[in-house]
């Protein structure tokens, strides 16, 4: 182990008691020191040094590792500064924190903290940028995390500095799918006949990647006859992601005149839920009649 001078700002300042001071610190960095004392005199003595010095040697402490993310909401406010849920696309970060019993927040020169980096990974693949530098606290953060819903298991790894031993751990995570919501069908206008065509909006609160599935329409409660087009657009920091979908049934749906229902309902994929469109009633009738 390389041996280091210590440094003197440490030893600055320490009174004599009865001829003799004394120097506590838990803030020096691991590693071997040859430790000397200096005496700068005053009007009765002269300045000295110690004929020798102290071998001194700090090891190693075990230091401790913890990954959450911490939700917030749409403003930034933190909801759970150490959550293991979250929803799909909703607001949140990974942090991962390396501390020990030394680590001091209150010096001007920030000691006995964890210096390196960590390394990431998401059910054994690495996670976005798989490395991160820890800050002057011992933290890392992963700012841009976008976990797909699910089960995850996200592992931390601190390879461990001069002062700290090695440590990983591992954190269960899971994410819901995101809340959606369907609007009602249009096409309140619908006569015997003649081509139909229904168009619905699927509204999430998400970031993340463009909703995908299938879109059911039913009429009457029973499966709609028509073709079917869905399209949808991935969410942004300032647009959440949204899917249309539409259905042409080439005037078939209304063989006669009367009373009919329309909703329809999107099934779902592993990040956004499924959800049902309200109910709306349709009065068909002939072209150009009032029946």
């Amino acid at each position: 182990m390389e041996v280091q001078p210590a440094r003197v700002a440490d030893f600055d300042n320490h009174l004599l008691t009865a001829g003799a001071a004394t120097w506590t610190t838990s803030l020096l960095p691991g590693g071997s020191y040859n430790v000397t004392a200096h005496y700068p005199g005053d009007g009765n003595f002269a300045a000295s040094d110690s004929a020798t010095s102290v071998p001194v040697v700090v090891n190693k402490e075990t230091g401790h590792i913890a990954a959450a993310l911490v939700t917030t909401d749409a403003k930034g406010n933190v909801i759970n500064g150490s959550a293991t849920t979250a929803a799909y696309g909703s607001p949140y970060l990974l942090r991962v924190g390396v501390t020990g019993t030394t680590c001091s927040t209150n010096s001007v020169n920030q000691a006995g903290c964890p210096t390196g980096s960590v390394t990431l990974s998401d059910n054994g693949s690495p996670l976005d940028a798989g490395s991160y530098a820890l800050n002057r606290l011992g933290f890392a953060e992963d700012d841009f995390i976008q976990l797909s819903g699910g089960s995850h298991t996200v592992s931390a790894s601190y390879a461990g500095d001069n002062s700290f031993n090695a440590t990983s751990t591992s954190t269960a995570i899971t994410i819901s799918p995101a809340f959606t919501t369907l609007s009602a069908p249009t096409g309140l206008s619908a006569q015997v006949g003649t081509e139909f065509q229904s168009n619905v909006t699927l509204q999430t609160s998400s970031s993340g990647v463009a909703p995908t599935g299938t879109m059911t329409f039913y009429l009457n409660g029973a499966v709609m006859n028509g073709t079917v087009s869905f399209s949808a657009a991935a969410g942004n920091t300032t647009q959440s992601a949204v899917a249309y979908a539409s259905i042409d049934n080439l005037a078939t749906a209304f063989p006669t005149s009367g009373t009919y229902t329309l909703n329809s309902v999107y099934g779902g994929d592993s990040n956004y839920s499924a959800a049902t469109s309200p109910t709306i009633t349709l009065q068909v009738k002939h072209p150009g009649s009032d029946t």
